[in-house]
């Protein structure tokens, strides 16, 4: 007997993907800031998170109205720091925010020094936007079980009046987490 959900009209089994499943189960956020001049306010968001066995599955997206640089920074030396708090938003919206990873976020921080550039994207240069649009958009795995990790994501611009927009969104999971037939989770 098969323990999955079947399709009244087809009787074929019902899958989701992992990503769905981590939405069902309430451990999907996400979190995002905007400013309508980046060259005088760039954006960034500072994500911090200490050792332990969770990982975040996380999924950046920068977008502005012209010419922007994207740059993610891994543990960076120096800068990075002041700013304030802000939260990230279970997107199952009737559960609570319940951060396995512990990771903490803030946004305004100055801008770092030093550390690993991971990524760093130019757009708008070449004048093909989309919809007056320009966006980067990546997946990445982040955390470590040994040692706390730091990552900026930054949005700015040199020219005045671009309007930038920076999300992210992550959901969380532990290593060697099994999700087992017929079982909830």
């Amino acid at each position: 007997m098969s323990l999955a959900r079947k399709d009244v009209s087809t009787r074929a089994d019902i899958g989701v993907t992992f990503e769905e499943h981590k939405l069902n189960n309430g451990v999907s956020y996400i979190a995002s800031i905007s400013d309508d001049d980046i060259s005088s306010n760039p954006l960034r968001i500072k994500v911090d998170i200490p050792a332990s066995d969770g990982r975040a599955n996380l999924i950046f997206n920068g977008s502005s109205t012209g010419e922007s640089t994207f740059t993610m920074t891994e543990n960076p030396t120096g800068g990075a720091s002041g700013g304030t708090s802000i939260e990230g938003i279970n997107k199952r919206r009737d559960m609570a925010l319940d951060n396995v990873t512990n990771i903490t976020l803030t946004q305004g921080v100055s801008a770092p020094t030093g550390g690993t550039v991971l990524v760093e994207e130019m757009h708008g240069f070449d004048k093909e936007k989309i919809a007056g649009i320009t966006q980067t958009m990546g997946k990445w795995i982040l955390g470590d079980s040994i040692l706390s990790q730091s990552y900026i994501f930054e949005l700015e611009s040199g020219i005045t009046d671009v309007v930038g927009n920076l999300i992210l969104q992550w959901y969380e999971h532990e290593d060697n987490e099994v999700v087992e037939a017929g079982t909830v989770q």
